[in-house]
């Protein structure tokens, strides 16, 4: 019995340093219009470092898109590069069209994140689509 609380204190100990941090749902309540051709930021947001994320996004693009690239990646630097953590690419000319995106993992730096969508024709993504 005795082992058996010592287990769980140990587990307990271990849960509190891997607590959810930030449990963050968004969706979009009105029209995102896209630019065809040129990166489309649609959330920023920063992480502490050595954190464990957890992302998914869901986009429903409603034209009729032939190609669209959802990307999750740092904001340029002066130098104009950036970091690509994840991307979800979509070939799908029938509307409405539906991708995902998900990344798991550490950031091992404080980083300022984006979810970015880039498609070939303008498009919108309509409210509660995002």
């Amino acid at each position: 019995m005795h082992k058996k609380v010592e287990e769980l204190t140990t587990d307990i100990a271990t849960l509190k340093t891997q607590s959810i941090i930030e449990d963050y749902f968004n969706v979009n309540t009105s029209q995102i219009d896209l630019a065809a051709g040129v990166i489309n930021h649609l959330y920023k947001f920063c992480v502490d470092a050595n954190t464990y994320v957890d992302i998914e996004v869901q986009m429903t693009l409603d034209d009729f898109t032939d190609n669209s690239l959802l990307t999750l990646m740092t904001p340029s630097d002066a130098l104009g590069q950036v970091n690509i953590y994840a991307q979800s690419g979509n070939n799908d000319a029938t509307s409405p069209s539906s991708q995902s995106l998900i990344y798991r993992g550490l950031i091992t730096k404080e980083t300022e994140l984006q979810i970015c969508v880039t498609t070939t024709t303008a498009s919108i993504i309509a409210p509660k689509r995002l």
